[in-house]
């Protein structure tokens, strides 16, 4: 090797010009011989140790081929007669090949003007290295014509589903929405993502040998599979009636924002959940995020007098009181050691029944006394406050807390029975007053039906589930009656829900609401509530109404919610037929 490196450096005289020069030679030898040695030693293992069939099909796929994944049809949602309120259609995409495009300032322009680009997105777009990019997904009918129209090399339309909703804002916020590669965001969709979401199709984008792309599979090499259907208890005419109302009360408040639940007391049945202010999930670009939230499951709140019928029921339940028995309502100011609690209205003596009637929250501490602290606390856990088992499972669905009644102060006690120093949801309240509605179960909320394959085969399907018996049937009619008196009498908290065509029983709530400048409830945020039933012999339906934050005096619930009960009432029960009483 030292005697070859040698040779290879050995100097030799200067030659003259045009004369060969000897070292320049060897240098050119070793060159050559390198080359064909290269050669040599890959022909060799070409022949010796050839390589398999895949891998070489692997390196051809990847020079002259290219799968592209579509999202596919995702399943519709439907109401429980099978009107949809979601489904797929198609919409073209506009994508563009880099490397035969025109890049051009003049053509790019042109593409721009149509899809309402800026001609340097364009232009920016063109200049990638890859040989496939997306220009501008899901565009217009009139825009795919007219780029169709253009006929510029380089600019294909591909076809995609795009999730269209044939009812605009009606359940919106149950609903949800879908990302622009058709994952669900929020909402049904993002919860039943993977039921509803199906399989992609994939499809193979040969290249020339200049790397145009041909599409010579266009029934894809992997075939989609469209997802599967949802059907939900939601009634659409039910859901069109609620939040009609539910907007017309908000308005006339002047409130900051309300929503609505309806559902089948016997079976837990959701048949509306409406929410205001609300949005169109097909334009959800111009509208304000904070209109998307759902407050009937995701927000806690204290719920004021609507849980004093809870209260009343669990006491007369227990043999502590009966429906006739008078507390003395301290002339509507009662003293718990530096504290005070007052009744809208002075009373000197109320009975059990007319303590609901009138709303007092003096009487009802008292009534919750004679049951105690515990037997209390224990009541309302029974009738699903703060408890797991009245959930739906929905993504940010909140569950109400209730503190244990062993770190209760009497101020606390107090607070507690009529309705204050505790949090609660909107499913969890009409979940409650359900089990007075029903005769004393406690029934758990449901909200889908079944879901089915695209070609209708049934894969779940979901039935009426009793969680526990909370009361006896016997007391259940009593407190029954007694709320039915809150409606009925002239001078009930809940006057503003009768009306000529069906018996409505409920309660009224008016709850302070926190004032986050200071510590303590603040001296006009209220929230504004109706929990009714009807009709009161045999309940259809049950309906939970919050107005939040009224900006018009009285801030009461009778005032503000106790009408739009009615109203989706009245609305609803025809709808259904059910008989006038």
């Amino acid at each position: 090797m030292r005697k070859f490196w040698a040779w290879l450096k050995r100097k030799t005289a200067i030659p003259s010009p045009g004369e060969f020069q000897e070292r320049r030679g060897r240098i050119l030898i070793v060159g050559l011989g390198l080359v064909y040695g290269a050669v040599f030693v890959r022909a060799t293992f070409l022949q010796v140790l050839p390589l398999s069939h895949p891998s070489l099909s692997y390196i051809a796929d990847h020079q002259y081929q290219k799968d592209l994944a579509i999202s596919p049809d995702r399943g519709a949602i439907f109401d429980r007669k099978g009107e949809p309120f979601a489904i797929s259609v198609k919409k073209e995409s506009v994508a563009i090949n880099p490397a035969v495009f025109d890049n051009s300032r003049k053509t790019a322009r042109s593409v721009a003007q149509v899809l309402g680009l800026s001609t340097d997105a364009v232009q920016k777009a063109s200049r990638k290295k890859s040989y496939f990019a997306w220009l501008k997904r899901k565009v217009s009918k009139s825009q795919a014509s007219r780029i169709e129209a253009l006929g510029i090399k380089g600019i294909h339309l591909i076809g995609e589903p795009s999730r269209f909703y044939p009812v605009g804002s009606v359940a919106a916020h149950l609903i949800g929405l879908v990302g622009i590669d058709n994952q669900g965001l929020m909402g049904l969709e993002k919860e039943l993502d993977q039921d509803l979401q199906g399989k992609k199709a994939e499809y193979e984008i040969h290249r020339d040998g200049k790397q145009r792309i041909i599409f010579l599979q266009p029934g894809g090499i992997n075939p989609e599979k469209t997802g599967n259907n949802v059907y939900l208890t939601i009634d659409r005419p039910i859901q069109e009636i609620t939040e009609r109302a539910l907007q017309s009360g908000v308005e006339a408040a002047e409130a900051k924002k309300g929503f609505a639940v309806v559902a089948d007391p016997h079976t837990g049945k959701i048949l509306a959940v409406a929410n205001y202010p609300t949005f169109n999930p097909n334009h959800f670009q111009a509208s304000d995020m904070a209109s998307s939230y759902n407050q009937a499951f995701n927000n806690l709140f204290e719920p004021g007098s609507v849980t004093k019928p809870l209260i009343v029921a669990g006491a007369l339940d227990r043999g502590k009181v009966h429906k006739n028995q008078m507390f003395d309502c301290e002339d509507g100011m009662l003293r718990i050691g530096r504290n005070r609690i007052r009744d809208t209205k002075e009373h000197e003596k109320l009975t059990v029944t007319e303590t609901l009637v009138f709303s007092s929250n003096i009487c009802t501490y008292k009534i919750a006394q004679e049951m105690g602290a515990n037997a209390t606390y224990e009541t309302l856990r029974k009738f699903g406050i703060g408890s797991q088992a009245t959930k739906l499972g929905l993504a940010g669905e909140q569950r109400g807390y209730l503190m244990p009644a062993k770190k209760w102060r009497d101020i606390r006690f107090a607070n507690i029975a009529f309705g204050q120093g505790f949090m609660t949801t909107g499913m969890e309240i009409i979940t409650g007053i359900s089990a007075i509605a029903n005769g004393g179960n406690l029934v758990k909320p449901m909200l889908i039906e079944r879901v089915e394959t695209s070609d209708g085969k049934v894969l779940s399907s979901h039935s009426s589930t009793v969680i526990r018996r909370v009361i006896k049937p016997k007391t259940a009619a009593l407190v029954r009656s007694m709320m039915r008196e809150v409606v009925e009498h002239e001078r009930g908290s809940g006057s503003r829900a009768k009306n000529e065509f069906y018996s409505i029983a409920g309660k009224t709530g008016t709850a302070q609401k926190i004032d986050p400048g200071k510590k303590g409830y603040s001296a006009k945020r209220r929230t504004a509530s109706f929990v009714g039933f009807a009709p009161v012999d045999d309940p259809a339906i049950i309906i939970y109404v919050v107005i939040d934050e009224p900006g018009v005096w009285p801030y009461y619930g009778g005032r503000w919610a106790a009408p739009v009960v009615k109203e989706i009432a009245v609305g609803t029960l025809r709808y259904l037929n059910v008989p006038q009483d």
